[in-house]
């Protein structure tokens, strides 16, 4: 069976403009959506939306409070807030991708986009 390139080359391209299309939809939804990452029982939250921006800091007066003199521990919980967040924020961003690819390893390919896409 002879296989028509032109036609292959074809479909590769449609795909291709209709994955590109799909990401363009999904980076405008990351503007969008967000995630809170908290510490020490909520007394410290961080929003960050699916673009890896940090949109909110939380701090509640009790965490100053328990804080005191010891402001490592306060600056403990802000740090382990924001990359709580981090980590849901690229979950989310991966989950988008492959619904966008429809699961295709796409390879080192992401890795070329500007950033704050990839």
């Amino acid at each position: 069976m002879k296989m028509d390139m032109n036609k292959l080359l074809a479909d590769m391209q449609k795909m291709q403009k209709q994955v590109q299309e799909r990401i363009k939809e999904i980076e405008q939804e990351l503007s969008a959506e967000t995630v809170v990452g908290s510490a020490g029982g909520g007394l410290v939250e961080v929003e960050v939306n699916g673009h890896r921006e940090l949109t909110r800091v939380s701090v509640k007066p009790e965490a100053l409070k328990e804080a005191g003199e010891n402001i490592e521990n306060l600056e403990d919980l802000i740090y382990a807030a924001i990359n709580s967040a981090l980590t849901q924020a690229r979950e989310l961003y991966e989950r988008k991708m492959t619904e966008a690819t429809g699961g295709m390893d796409l390879g080192g390919i992401m890795d070329n986009l500007p950033p704050g896409i990839g």
